[in-house]
């Protein structure tokens, strides 16, 4: 089926539902009405790709038509996130059928909020709704009220989280502002409060803040308080870690600069939603979360343990990358031994580089593998697993990579 013949079905299945073609776009794009519940709701859908590589995008137009209900899987501008991008999938043969599944998945998804599960299903995936820069917690999260600096140390007032941004971030203007954080640490999910997922304003923010209880640990003015002298407040709950700058690029700025606190602190109370306010995304990065993505379980099968490594040639360098992916060195240790250096002819099939060559074996890979994550602890031993033996004999697991017999039965 050629391009122009899907086209032409997905025109001729959206006319025939009542949608209109926006021809004015350089995207195939449509509008139209579904009905969610008894109430017709205006949403357009753009096709990038009609062998939808990419899915299609579905907008809701007007918020409006559904007064007073917070819609879960509505995203920023207003797209509908109807469906995950690895499960659903469309058959191309069918342009125009898939194109109906994708408007019946949006349909679905507007629905569950009218069946009031909005409040739930906004809670599973809140940091998808709030706006901001990404930055990643690399450690253990702060379990109290902590103030903190990301810097050039990268490192929060805490012995245990490590804070960063990316490469690229961290070059930008507005990512330089994340070196005064004050962390909170919240038991309870997040939620919208009203219509507020993500507040815009201080105003909203308060609104917010109140309605999620945040006030039991940090009163609307002790907020307002950390806010004027700089800092990003930084939520951290169940559901999402979620930052809180004003913004003073604007008229507020120029106000603050040459007002006095006492002053500033009324405007926030008194004109607070005309004052905007920046927001910040943190990602768990922590070794715990990655590793159990593998096998989807909360511990990691190799964490907690002693682990043992002889041999770093071609198996055993590959498998120390696979084993700390596995929760080696988590909250144990990995140990690496290997009497050997890299040789130009072990390249060919080694983890190690061209860099690493006449390098100990073991010491160059426990430098290579520890760059996985922060919080690894890789030990390497240049030496042989006779000489180490009592070292080593009272671990929890030993592997043996050498491909040596002898080493084997010794």
């Amino acid at each position: 089926m050629t391009e122009h013949t899907r086209r032409q079905k997905i025109i001729a299945t959206l006319k025939a539902k009542g949608f209109t073609q926006d021809l004015g776009s350089s995207i195939l794009g449509f509008e139209g009405s579904i009905h969610v519940g008894h109430t017709p709701v205006s949403i357009r859908v753009d096709i990038l790709d009609t062998c939808f590589s990419v899915l299609p995008m579905v907008t809701l137009l007007d918020t409006k038509q559904v007064p007073n209900l917070t819609f879960a899987h509505v995203e920023s501008f207003n797209r509908i996130c109807y469906a995950n991008v690895s499960l659903l999938r469309l058959d191309l043969t069918d342009p125009g059928g898939s194109i109906l599944l994708v408007i019946d998945e949006s349909k679905r998804a507007l629905e569950a909020s009218l069946a009031g599960n909005a409040q739930a299903e906004i809670a599973k995936e809140y940091p998808r709704y709030w706006e901001g820069f990404r930055f990643y917690v690399a450690g253990d999260l702060p379990k109290k009220a902590v103030h903190g600096s990301i810097g050039k140390t990268q490192m929060l007032a805490t012995k245990s989280a490590i804070i960063f941004e990316t490469k690229q971030q961290k070059e930008s203007m507005i990512c330089s502002h994340l070196r005064d954080v004050y962390w909170v640490h919240v038991d309870d999910l997040v939620l919208a409060v009203d219509n507020v997922i993500l507040p815009k304003t201080v105003g909203e923010l308060d609104h917010w803040w109140t309605g999620n209880r945040l006030g039991q640990l940090l009163s609307v003015s002790k907020l307002h308080g950390l806010l004027l002298s700089g800092k990003i407040v930084v939520v951290s709950a169940p559901n999402a870690i979620l930052g809180i700058q004003i913004d003073t690029t604007g008229p507020f700025g120029k106000l603050k600069e040459k007002s006095r606190e006492i002053f500033m602190r009324e405007h926030l109370k008194n004109s607070g939603s005309q004052v905007p306010i920046i927001g910040y995304i943190g990602v768990d990065a922590s070794l715990p979360y990655i590793t159990s993505r593998n096998l989807g379980e909360d511990v990691p099968p190799l964490a907690n343990k002693k682990i043992v490594l002889l041999g770093c040639g071609t198996i055993g360098s590959h498998l120390s990358k696979f084993l700390v992916q596995s929760g080696a060195g988590l909250n144990g240790r990995l140990t690496i031994v290997d009497d050997d250096v890299l040789s130009p002819g072990n390249l060919g099939r080694h983890l190690l580089h061209f860099k690493d060559i006449g390098r100990s074996k073991s010491e160059a890979l426990a430098e290579e593998i520890d760059q996985f994550h922060p919080n690894l602890s890789v030990v390497p031993l240049h030496d042989t697993a006779q000489n180490v033996w009592l070292r080593i004999k009272s671990s929890d697991l030993i592997i043996d990579a050498t491909g040596v017999e002898n080493v084997s039965e010794f």
